[in-house]
Parts: structure tokens; sequence; C-alpha cells
């Protein structure tokens, strides 16, 4: 009976502690590392509907540090939950990657 993907995790999401995040590139690792408190203060919050932590939403981007001159989100939604559990992530994240789109926002 194999495992599930899920259950094939590295030590930062079994652990729920983050990597130094020097050397990665992505916004979401820039954003915690200007706001050190951000990731502890939300470590332990999960999503009602599937238990979704932080970290989980964070693992695509702590596992592909990516390139200095190859920007990405570094943080992913894994349920629809996590917009607004983990707007202080989020909302910043999408911000500076849509250039200034404000989270109370509407597309045109």
């Amino acid at each position: 009976d194999p495992k599930p993907h899920r259950q094939a995790s590295t030590d930062f999401i079994d652990t729920n502690v983050l990597p130094d995040l020097k050397g990665f590139h992505s916004i979401a690792a820039r954003l915690l590392v200007q706001e050190p408190g951000l990731f502890d203060r939300l470590k332990e919050v999960r999503t009602s509907k599937y238990d979704v932590s932080l970290i989980r939403c964070l693992e695509t981007g702590l596992r592909n540090k990516g390139h200095a001159m190859v920007k990405t989100a570094g943080v992913v939604c894994c349920d629809e939950e996590c917009y607004s559990v983990f707007k202080d992530v989020f909302n910043p994240v999408i911000s500076k990657w849509h250039k200034g789109y404000d989270a109370s926002g509407s597309h045109p």
C-alpha cells in the first residue's frame, strides 16, 4: 500500500519549521525574511475544510529555491480558505506578483 504524496514530506514540513531562507528567490521568502514573526504567528493555524497549514502552502517554494533573475510566488493555495486564513501572506505576495493589485480591488 503506497503512502500518499502528502506523507512523503521533508523535515521542514514535518517539523513546521522554516529553513534558513538565505538563497531563496521567491516573493514569499522575501516577505517572510522582512517580517520574521509572520510565520511563527501563523504556523499553527489550519484551514477548516482540508486542515491545510501555512508550511504546506509554502512547500513548493521551500523545495525550489528559484533563481535571482526569475522570481516566483513561492506559495500556493491548497484550498480556497487559504486566501483568507493566510491573507497576511497571500495578499502581499499577490500584490507584488501583480504589480500593486490590491486585495480589495476587482478585475477590470
